[in-house]
């Protein structure tokens, strides 16, 4: 029986843990930094489970993607896990057309996983292949971009969008859609309400063979009007013969009635205003994060572009009245965040926002994960972490820091060959204290052999007077250190996607952390996730060790 001391709200705890909190400052001296941290106590590992007539398959890959919102208004956000190569139930099988699991939050149990959706037949029904919910995905590129969640029609109900990259029509193969489901009270709707394809009235651009439309998907309010808006990745889309997976993206406005699809506009590198310009596998849109970067009353979009002179680029536009345009843009490679361009780095490949050092200026991690980042002249695809911290005029590029796992030792790794640090980002504040922390997974990290491919997430704990401080990383992994798991289980890719949110309502943020290769139920990558929740008290209460601990009460 697990109680929920965690809960509790009383004048008498918050005294003695104002005391306890107290007692630990003096103890490590005046100056000292109490940080907070997520905590293996009441940590859950959720596998991939029957759901009503859907079973548990081997390769369904459950925790592939994520995406986190409050769908029903409880005040707690709920998860939303991708599962996209799921078969659908034995008695109507649809190969790999793949599906999402929704999980609620209960103070008796935890997260939860209470509903799986698949296609709605009303719209779109299920096809072999379509992989509904993650998109085709392989251990060396991880895509976890396919699930966005906002309110789009401001009713107080956060929305989830869907991206299918590998829908087909007819003969056009992975031409891609996009199926959203609005929020309500109670539980989640189990059929979509919309489906957008490039054939949909007002959005600009043809149905075309691999196009993969809904690639990546992020939201934001870019026009200030109070609703939130769709983006949609066309990474792949061409443009004549000569630009062949430039790419583009979609914009889909919010209203009171959903999207307004009449009313979408695209923006590729071609549009007035934008610098690059339309290339050859650029891959324009590959990636998304939103954030509010200047500090003004709209929010921004980074775009990776992957293929950019074959090193890989990022490009910024600035929300404004009439929305996002190329009046205002950025455009940066790794040189100018201090690092060096090298060829098939990608460097953009992820991206994630959040207020890292506490300003009130969103700040942006980039992900590159095939960075060469070790010293050993043999650690290709090892990965980096960049982080470009938001200002008045956009970004001060100058503060730019890098992160490896060579140069976060505390967390216990160190860049070797294949890890792919950097695969995955979350942005979210797991000890309350005003400003985000930093979650970067590995997830072809080896721990119990070197080529195990069992994964590792680094947290990386922000402060709020300068964005990150030395000494300050702590690595997790599954089934070491209290945290639930099997350490001796390879080739299951803990860290292939994290994300941050509120699950349990107690105002500290929470990560769930996918491992869509683990096995479930005896059944070879049927997927995991974990979830492990933040908290005023985490780990080192008996060993006076603080570095885990939350100085802000709840």
């Amino acid at each position: 029986m697990r109680t929920n001391h965690q809960n509790v709200r009383s004048e008498g705890l918050s005294v003695m843990v104002a005391s306890v909190v107290m007692t630990a400052m003096l103890a490590t001296g005046a100056g000292a930094q109490v940080s907070g941290s997520l905590s293996p106590v009441r940590a859950q590992k959720i596998g991939n489970q029957t759901i009503g007539a859907f079973p548990v398959q081997e390769n369904d890959h459950f925790g592939a993607t994520f995406a986190v919102g409050d769908f029903n208004g409880d005040g707690r956000d709920d998860l939303a896990t991708g599962v996209p190569d799921d078969d659908g139930p034995t008695t109507a099988p649809v190969t790999d057309g793949g599906a999402f699991i929704v999980s609620q939050y209960f103070s008796t149990i935890g997260l939860d996983p209470v509903k799986l959706v698949r296609q709605s037949a009303g719209l779109d029904a299920p096809e072999a292949g379509d992989r509904f919910g993650g998109g085709d995905f392989n251990e060396v590129y991880p895509r976890a971009k396919q699930l966005a969640s906002c309110d789009f029609n401001s009713d107080g109900f956060e929305d989830l969008a869907v991206g299918i990259p590998e829908e087909d029509f007819g003969a056009t193969g992975s031409a891609g859609a996009v199926q959203v489901h609005y929020g309500r009270a109670g539980s989640f709707p189990g059929f979509g309400s919309e489906f957008f394809t490039q054939n949909t009235s007002g959005i600009p651009g043809d149905v075309e063979a691999s196009d993969s439309f809904g690639e990546a998907l992020a939201c934001g309010d870019f026009d200030g009007d109070g609703f939130d808006d769709l983006v949609i990745g066309v990474a792949f889309e061409d443009f004549g013969s000569f630009s062949h997976n430039a790419g583009m993206i979609e914009i889909l406005p919010g209203w009171s009635g959903g999207l307004a699809s009449d009313f979408a506009y695209s923006i590729d590198q071609d549009t007035s205003g934008v610098d690059g310009g339309s290339e050859d596998q650029d891959q324009f849109g590959y990636s998304l994060a939103v954030g509010n970067f200047d500090g003004d009353a709209y929010a921004d979009i980074a775009i990776g572009v992957v293929g950019e002179d074959e090193v890989g680029a990022v490009q910024i536009l600035f929300g404004s009245a009439t929305g996002l345009n190329g009046a205002r843009d950025l455009f940066f490679y790794d040189d100018d965040l201090g690092g060096t361009r090298e060829t098939y780095d990608d460097f953009g490949e992820v991206l994630v926002a959040g207020d890292f050092d506490g300003d009130g200026y969103d700040d942006l991690a980039i992900g590159v994960p095939k960075e060469e980042a070790g010293t050993s002249g043999n650690d290709v695809n090892s990965g980096e972490v960049k982080v470009a911290f938001g200002a008045a005029g956009g970004f001060d590029l100058a503060r730019a820091r890098r992160f490896t796992q060579s140069t976060l030792p505390s967390a216990g790794e160190t860049s070797q060959e294949g890890d792919h640090f950097g695969a995955s980002l979350a942005a979210g504040d797991f000890n309350r204290d005003g400003c985000d922390d930093l979650a970067i997974g590995a997830p072809e990290e080896g721990i119990a052999t070197a080529d195990g491919k069992d994964g590792h997430v680094t947290l990386l704990m922000a402060n709020c007077t300068g964005g990150f401080a030395s000494g300050t990383a702590r690595g997790i992994i599954a089934g070491s250190q209290g945290f639930p798991g099997n350490v001796n289980e390879h080739h299951k890719n803990f860290g292939w996607t994290v994300a941050a949110g509120d699950f349990d309502g107690d105002g500290h943020d929470d990560l769930a952390i996918g491992a869509p290769f683990e096995t479930a139920d005896g059944l070879g990558d049927a997927g995991a996730q974990t979830i492990l929740y933040g908290s005023l008290f985490s780990d080192g209460f008996g060993t006076q060790n603080l570095d885990a601990w939350s100085s802000h009460l709840p």
